[in-house]
């Protein structure tokens, strides 16, 4: 019997053990962020992994991210779209899908010019993406149908390797179509849902 109660009261200290990495809120997280960050370049805010948004994500801190993103962009003169984008990730990885939807929608495009230059197939992915969000189960395979027929009418663009990583992208979300967004993109696809793309 002391050997159950001894196993009962270890699981149960293990279960309420807080990790020391989050023994922080998300939101002390974010405004200790923001005191250093938000004057960061913006290679370092948005690109290097541990720096910017990127470190309240990897904490599982995902609307504090969004929410860093939203203060850096308001302090920048022309923000990279990117930026946009990246906001309304963090947002759908917390479960804010309307909000990252419209984010997406508003800002999240690329411009024509990508397409006719390089063969980026970025738009297409980017609405796939916001129908994910928005649960759109039909506008969601229009957009990869369209992505699909674009790798296949142009093998030879410069951007061909970076538009099929889309189309893998989308296949997990396809997969895990009605999970979270933070799971479904991790979704692990059987062999042969991908190879039926």
């Amino acid at each position: 019997m002391k050997n159950h109660l001894f196993l009962a009261t270890g699981l149960l200290a293990a279960l309420l053990w807080v990790n020391p990495a989050s023994a922080t809120s998300c939101a002390e997280q974010l405004e200790e962020r923001a005191k250093s960050d938000l004057a960061l370049p913006y290679k370092a805010f948005d690109q290097t992994p541990g720096n910017g948004w990127r470190a309240l994500s990897d904490a599982g801190c995902y609307r504090e991210a969004g929410e860093l993103i939203r203060r850096y962009i308001a302090l920048q003169k022309e923000p990279d779209r990117l930026l946009y984008w990246h906001q309304a990730q963090s947002l759908a990885f917390g479960g804010e899908n309307a909000e990252a939807a419209k984010i997406g929608k508003a800002h999240g495009l690329r411009p024509a010019d990508d397409v006719l230059t390089f063969g980026y197939r970025w738009n297409e992915f980017a609405l796939a993406t916001i129908a994910y969000w928005q649960a759109d189960k039909a506008e969601f395979a229009r957009q990869k149908v369209q992505l699909a027929s674009a790798i296949q009418a142009e093998p030879n663009v410069p951007a061909v390797k970076a538009n099929r990583g889309l189309l893998d992208a989308l296949s997990k979300l396809e997969q895990c179509f009605n999970d979270p967004y933070a799971k479904a993109v991790r979704c692990e696809q059987s062999a042969s849902a991908s190879n039926a793309d």
